[in-house]
């Protein structure tokens, strides 16, 4: 469904309003998604790789918030305007967390900063937001691959639901997994799987890094041959592993990390197209 078409079944469909819940609870409550993968890319991959074997599957682990999707923007904005303290996206990239703007330091407005953050707040919703159309048709193709797609994310558990609608929203292949699946119990990352943080922590990065390290010593035992691929806004919490070059680190140039220098290892690009292409080397030499 296109944005024209979903207007004219009467849903708020205005992007530059996705961190209200009232626009985000009506593109939620519509049983079509919101985009469409354009299949183009699908047939360009296809043509030149088969899918991979089962022994031989790549892994690919995908972050979400300004990876699939630009986040922190409508979080900035819900933050704003629900504390009456606005800041602009230049000084937010200044300072580059929320959690770390001196002008909402203050318990009332740290309140509120979480309260947005775990869907608490009866008038923001950042926590949908609609892919990026070059992303939906990467992950599309490459799912056709039969690459093993992963989430994870920094989100924490109690977003876990609202996370598993924004995907159906995107088109985006997920499990339906009812009781939230936990990647420090499985022993190596499972297919469709969204696995978000058991910690209210700023960055996730000792999760993440502990949950990936965790995978790649299984992976190891049971001969896995596959490569990994990690596509994150941020990679400094695989940073020790990036290292010892056991997989391969793809970031997407954005908001997070725009004054941060890209760490040893690690490949940034400035939007999906190149990332997609990339992609497509790396699988192309396995």
């Amino acid at each position: 469904m296109t944005t024209k078409e979903a207007e004219k079944e009467g849903l708020s469909v205005n992007l530059e309003n996705l961190h209200l819940r009232s626009t985000a609870e009506s593109l939620l409550q519509n049983s079509t998604p919101l985009l469409i993968p354009d299949l183009s890319l699908t047939a360009e991959f296809t043509q030149t790789l088969p899918p991979f074997p089962q022994d031989q599957q790549p892994i690919i682990i995908l972050d979400l918030d300004d990876t699939v999707w630009r986040h922190v923007k409508h979080l900035v904005k819900a933050i704003s305007e629900a504390s009456n303290v606005p800041i602009d996206m230049d000084y937010y990239r200044e300072i580059g967390h929320t959690r770390k703007i001196p002008e909402w330091q203050t318990p009332e407005i740290s309140a509120i900063h979480d309260q947005i953050l775990l869907n608490q707040h009866s008038d923001y919703l950042p926590s949908v937001n609609l892919a990026y159309q070059d992303a939906l048709n990467t992950i599309t193709a490459l799912k056709q691959l039969n690459c093993r797609l992963v989430y994870l994310t920094s989100r924490p558990l109690e977003t876990y639901d609202l996370t598993l609608k924004t995907l159906a929203l995107n088109s985006l292949p997920y499990a339906q997994i009812k009781t939230p699946p936990d990647a420090l119990q499985d022993s190596t990352p499972q297919a469709d799987h969204l696995y978000c943080s058991p910690f209210n922590t700023p960055s996730g990065t000792e999760y993440k890094q502990t949950v990936v390290n965790r995978w790649l010593i299984n992976l190891d035992q049971q001969g896995w041959q596959g490569p990994l691929i990690i596509v994150d806004d941020l990679l400094k919490p695989f940073q020790k592993i990036i290292d010892q070059k056991t997989f391969y680190g793809i970031s997407l140039a954005g908001d997070v990390n725009f004054h941060a220098e890209p760490y040893l290892n690690e490949t940034r690009f400035p939007s999906w197209p190149e990332i997609s292409q990339h992609l497509f080397t790396i699988l192309s030499q396995h």
